[in-house]
């Protein structure tokens, strides 16, 4: 949790806090990839979990944000991570772990990826759907 610390103590080291509307800014994201994270945990219920586990007994989820893509829990990740520290002005901070934490995050959807691919069904009903973001059907 470096990155935390880093969002922490770079603003106090600075001794300065960047403009209102950049915080301002900073914050929705932050609040909104929350709100995102807490909604993909709702959606997916039991199903849930911290460790990239698929159980094959579980139906495959299509509602809530999944609507859309295959993994909004991650892309909350990203959005409570470039938020938290546009807030606070934490210009280092977000330089040096946004790409640390984006390798993490594109290594742990290719490893949920050829899990979820492996399931029967999950590429016909999710397969045309973005990873991240999402995109059109097309035939």
């Amino acid at each position: 949790m470096l990155w935390l610390g880093g969002c922490a103590l770079e603003p106090a080291l600075r001794g300065a806090l960047p403009p209102a509307a950049l915080s301002c800014s900073g914050l929705a994201l932050f609040l909104a990839g929350e709100s995102l994270r807490i909604w993909c945990i709702r959606t997916l219920g039991r199903a849930w979990n911290a460790r990239a586990r698929v159980d094959p007994g579980l139906t495959i989820v299509t509602n809530g944000p999944y609507r859309w893509i295959r993994h909004p829990n991650y892309l909350g990740v990203m959005l409570e991570l470039v938020g938290l520290s546009l807030a606070g002005g934490a210009w280092w901070t977000l330089a040096l772990s946004a790409p640390l934490h984006l390798s993490i995050l594109l290594r742990r959807m290719r490893g949920e990826d050829a899990l979820l691919f492996a399931l029967p069904g999950y590429a016909a009903t999710m397969g045309h759907k973005g990873a991240l973001v999402p995109r059109r059907f097309r035939p």
